[in-house]
């Protein structure tokens, strides 16, 4: 009989001897014992853990027209043109209360893992400084903090916390400065 349905078997073309290829083997480079290049990078690791941990962290908030642009949160104003508070609604409340002479006040109020939390700042000039002193509860917590803003130096807010944590908030170049009472970088 006559197999019609041929079957494709592969055939070795180098015969039916077994291949063997021989492999080098890879040399170590360095000649510290294994133990001591992997306590190495564990310490170049921990290092650079520490420098993220205590390094400044930048955010940027800015006051553009009819929204305040707080990181990625983004708050569109409500309140008519003519009122003599500015509010923000969004992911949370924010009242701003412009009192001139560069002066101004402003609260915010919000709920983030279902805790609320709330904070208050006061802006002023001191010469060519903005400086803003804030308070904020966040649950139960209580914390202060001092911004200062110095135009000649930049466009942004160096931030210290009462418990002496340091944030750089930046001001966006088209972006007006604006109290800024969230908790930014906590």
């Amino acid at each position: 009989m006559i197999d019609r349905d041929s079957q494709n078997l592969p055939i070795p073309l180098g015969g039916m001897a077994p291949v063997r290829i021989r492999r080098r083997r890879l040399r170590r480079t360095s000649h510290l014992p294994l133990s001591t290049m992997v306590l190495a990078v564990g310490a170049l690791c921990g290092v650079a853990g520490l420098l993220v941990l205590f390094a400044p962290q930048t955010v940027a908030v800015s006051l553009f027209g009819d929204r305040l642009q707080v990181g990625g949160m983004a708050l569109r104003e409500v309140s008519p043109p003519s009122a003599p508070l500015r509010r923000f609604a969004g992911d949370a409340s924010y009242v701003l209360a412009e009192r001139g002479h560069g002066t101004a006040r402003a609260a915010a109020a919000w709920t983030s893992a279902g805790v609320q939390s709330h904070g208050l700042c006061t802006l002023q000039p001191q010469g060519q400084l903005l400086v803003e002193e804030c308070s904020f509860v966040i649950g139960v917590q209580h914390l202060t903090s001092v911004d200062i803003l110095d135009p000649a130096s930049g466009s942004a807010w160096q931030r210290t916390y009462s418990d002496g944590t340091r944030v750089t908030i930046a001001v966006a170049p088209n972006g007006a400065a604006a109290p800024i009472p969230f908790p930014v970088g906590r």
